[in-house]
């Protein structure tokens, strides 16, 4: 995995910005954060609901709290 970082953005982000892809920050040393694009929708929504009941079946996740339109993990 290739670690970029954004002179904008005051945290690490594993993924670029992209348009109309979803976007992948590290937070701290063990945690990410997942933020879907475009605007806040249901259907956003609720692929962050079924990609939060995904999630709970890692083995070695500590918490994910999902939020409107992204996922901490």
């Amino acid at each position: 995995m290739i670690v970029t970082t954004n002179r904008h953005a005051s945290q690490r982000e594993i993924a670029p910005v992209t348009k109309n892809l979803a976007r992948v920050s590290s937070i701290g040393a063990r945690s990410f954060l997942l933020e879907a694009p475009g605007d806040f929708d249901l259907i956003a929504q609720r692929r962050i609901w079924a990609l939060s009941q995904t999630v709970k079946g890692w083995t070695d996740l500590a918490e994910n709290i999902p939020g409107m339109t992204n996922l901490l993990v």
